[in-house]
């Protein structure tokens, strides 16, 4: 008696284009490209309190000659804002804020901000003022573990941190510190000081705000184009996985 069983016939199973251990090799360069994107790419972290969302400016201290600080609590960009009135010119030198307002170290930590020894870190903020053209700024200051201070960032002409605000008047825009300042071994916190200083040719008889303080850190963030390069990294993997099992 002859069987009509019909024999069973094994799928094709349709080949990849590349080999193994090309498959292999172009997983772990997207991996590689997706953890250099991630590595360069940097958070802006505010400053506590950077913007001014907590009431009467806490969090900061202040100094000022021929000046005054306030912290209207709406007129920001968003929300709070410091503001700085300097009603005495010809002399007077204006005024600073100081982040944190504690008087003892440690200050602001440098992982806190995300920063390391040997970055120069770029420093944001938003600013607002009713005369074109005036300087206004923020600069940094490193300091040890004892508090001394170690090296600060110049808040002169040109330096990068005391910037001129050509907006149109009584319009908020925001500015980047343009500075070389690089954060010396031996730190371990560090000062944000947002400032206006006369002497420094700014103008006389004005009002200066500030808004949203902080600086761009280390710290990885993906970014759009790497979750794609993560995931086009991740479905290399699974089908050489998939490859070998089927092998």
């Amino acid at each position: 008696m002859v069987s009509n069983l019909s024999q069973s016939v094994k799928p094709q199973l349709s080949q990849s284009p590349y080999p193994p251990y090309t498959m292999k090799k172009l997983a772990i360069t997207f991996a590689l490209v997706a953890t250099a994107s991630m590595a360069q790419a940097q958070q802006f972290n505010l400053v506590p309190n950077g913007d001014f969302e907590i009431p009467n400016g806490a969090e900061w201290a202040s100094d000022s000659s021929g000046a005054t600080w306030s912290y209207p609590a709406t007129g920001g960009n968003t929300g709070g804002y410091a503001q700085l009135d300097h009603t005495s010119p010809g002399g007077a030198w204006g005024g600073v804020l100081i982040s944190p307002a504690s008087g003892t170290s440690p200050f602001t930590k440098l992982d806190t901000l995300g920063l390391s020894i040997g970055d120069v870190p770029v420093i944001q903020w938003d600013g607002i003022t009713d005369v074109a053209g005036t300087l206004g700024g923020v600069k940094i200051e490193a300091y040890n573990a004892a508090g001394g201070l170690i090296n600060q960032a110049s808040d002169g002409p040109g330096a990068g941190y005391n910037i001129p605000m050509n907006q149109a008047v009584g319009t908020w825009a925001t500015f980047q510190s343009t500075g070389t300042f690089t954060i010396p071994l031996l730190t371990d916190s560090v000062k944000i000081v947002p400032l206006y200083n006369q002497g420094f040719g700014a103008a006389s008889n004005l009002e200066v705000g500030f808004d949203n303080v902080g600086v761009f850190g280390g710290v990885p963030v993906p970014e759009p184009s790497t979750y794609a390069l993560l995931g086009l990294g991740a479905l290399g993997l699974a089908a050489l996985r998939a490859r070998r099992r089927k092998s």
